[in-house]
């Protein structure tokens, strides 16, 4: 009797969520021998690593006397391999050029096609310059290690040209977490630097923040905004709301003011933190999607495919994180995509993909928003605001808090021998830029 071929159940995307499904999925692949004798378990990404985005912005400040590009990806980035040891999952680095659903197969560059039984959207988003002319390139974004290596080269070079008396700019477009955070540590990284400079001439560095909306971290409670708001004008850092940019040149800006009137505004380095897109690979999935083409999903997260008469069937797709758009039902609006958001996704989605390969998927775990949900925003030094429902901290406490919440994500992951010295690398890295 010819032997049956095990079924592939493959996760696109090795992001918080995604890696969070893949380990809880391929933990009892190996504590269940029978049901691992008839599923497989993939992981695609076109990266060779888990990165931890959080130190994005750290180690795009850090000194190269401190730090070689080597030691900032080392202190940023974990390699899949690492994260999977001892588990049955197949890691494939490769980019995914198409999901056709009708044949469910994933087309890849480099690879063989690869069908699939179980399929797991976690492909996170990508940067969105929104048509702006000329953003994209003469701009810098803040996604991977090589964009932290780029934006620490650049500044250098800021900080090490001639000083002929007129002031450096350096704009971050966009006042998000990215676009805040980076300001306050780009203050410490502009001081530290010109501390070391030799002649003392360093050349002054004005940094501002571009934001089109009505506030920076639009949607958090406003006196976490007013907190923000006071400690990076007390850094010297120059905020201006309700401002977008219509144009970038390779030393101008092209900007609309609050009174809806057009400016030209010198710069030295543009740094785009303004906004994400959907991966346009889910443009091939057809499901219910809200106006930015995320999913909207069961809440089991399971996605539901339309054909041409608009009637839904399920073919075991699961999408989570950026990819979603999940409302919560006490507020009425679409949940952050926030990392502790899309690794409480990837905890459901995993334990549905368990109860469909153990036969008990009668029993569907459905995902529920969370009334609160932590962050911390860290402002440059040891200093940050950390929020969880009632509960909030700034200054040292909150950075420290912030620093515990990284060591018990890196302690999920990894054993306790590998997730420490990880830890301990990053954190050192950090003091470093103080």
């Amino acid at each position: 009797m010819e032997e049956k071929m095990p079924k592939n159940i493959v996760i696109l995307g090795g992001g918080y969520g995604g890696i969070r499904t893949a380990l809880d999925v391929g933990r009892f692949l190996k504590n269940n021998d029978t049901t691992a004798h008839n599923w497989t378990l993939h992981v695609i990404d076109k990266s060779d690593s888990h990165v931890f985005t959080p130190n994005l912005y750290e180690m795009a400040t850090v000194l190269k006397e401190d730090a070689s590009a080597w030691n900032i990806k080392k202190a940023v980035a974990l390699e899949f391999s690492e994260i999977f040891t001892g588990l049955p999952i197949h890691y494939k680095q490769d980019v995914v050029l198409e999901i056709d659903t009708k044949n469910k197969k994933i087309v890849l560059r480099d690879g063989q096609p690869l069908n699939y039984e179980i399929l797991v959207l976690a492909l996170g988003c990508e940067t969105n310059f929104f048509n702006i002319e000329g953003l994209e390139g003469n701009s810098s974004s803040l996604k991977t290690v090589e964009h932290a290596v780029i934006i620490r080269n650049a500044i250098n070079t800021i900080i090490s040209s001639q000083n002929t008396g007129q002031e450096a700019r350096i704009a971050i477009g966009g006042g998000g977490p990215t676009g805040v955070e980076l300001a306050g540590e780009l203050t410490r990284f502009i001081h530290k630097k010109c501390s070391f400079k030799e002649n003392k001439n360093c050349r002054k560095i004005k940094i501002t923040i571009f934001e089109a909306g009505d506030t920076i971290l639009n949607g958090l409670p406003s006196a976490t905004i007013n907190s923000v708001r006071y400690r990076l004008n007390k850094l010297g850092v120059n905020i201006k709301e309700k401002t977008s940019i219509l144009k970038a040149e390779k030393e101008f800006l092209y900007i609309k003011n609050p009174d809806q009137q057009e400016e030209k505004v010198f710069c030295d380095l543009l740094i785009w933190a303004g906004g994400t897109k959907i991966s346009p690979l889910l443009e091939a999935i057809v499901a219910p999607k809200d106006k930015k083409g995320r999913c909207l999903v069961e809440s089991s997260l399971e996605v539901k495919l339309q054909d041409a008469g608009g009637n839904t069937n399920s073919q075991h797709i699961y999408a989570i994180g950026d990819l979603i758009c999940f409302t919560d039902i006490r507020t009425g609006k679409p949940l952050p995509g926030t990392a502790y958001i899309a690794i409480e996704e990837g905890k459901v989605v995993a334990k549905n993909i368990i109860g469909k390969i153990s036969k008990s998927e009668n029993n569907k775990i459905s995902y529920s928003a969370p009334k609160f949900y932590p962050f911390a925003i860290p402002l440059g030094g040891k200093y940050a605001i950390f929020s969880f429902g009632p509960i909030n901290m700034s200054g040292f406490l909150g950075w420290l808090v912030r620093i515990f919440i990284d060591l018990r994500y890196f302690l999920s992951i990894l054993p306790p021998h590998k997730a420490v010295p990880f830890w301990i690398k990053s954190v050192l890295l950090m003091i470093k830029n103080d």
